[in-house]
């Protein structure tokens, strides 16, 4: 087995290495150095996923990943705060997010009886 990064990444999920090379050279991956993270195997095989199965371009692929991400780190605040710490984020939040919400009924022009005006 070749020891540069992009071939072993390629040969463990069984994809051409050109699929990674691209995904490097749009900086959705990196694959440099010697050290190859169970991270970045998985940001590959979900770029993978997403471009040969369901026609995702680059574009799409890194904003899916960016908001996997998102929802993993909130995943992670929401199990963090049930132990007593701190969200990760929270101070970058806006103030309109982090203050306690206040309830108020919405009413919706449409039911599901009617058809909605297109």
């Amino acid at each position: 087995m070749s020891s540069n990064p992009i071939d072993v990444i390629a040969a463990k999920l069984g994809i051409p290495s050109s699929c990674v090379v691209e995904l490097c050279d749009v900086g959705i991956v990196d694959a440099e150095g010697e050290l190859i993270t169970e991270a970045t195997v998985e940001r590959v095989r979900v770029s993978w996923t997403l471009h040969d199965e369901l026609g995702v371009n680059l574009a799409g692929i890194e904003m899916a990943l960016h908001l996997l991400s998102v929802i993993e780190r909130d995943r992670v605040d929401l199990t963090n705060s049930h132990d007593g710490t701190s969200p990760s984020h929270s101070g970058n939040l806006p103030s309109s997010l982090t203050r306690p919400r206040t309830t108020s009924t919405v009413s919706c022009p449409h039911t599901d009886t009617e058809a909605m005006p297109t």
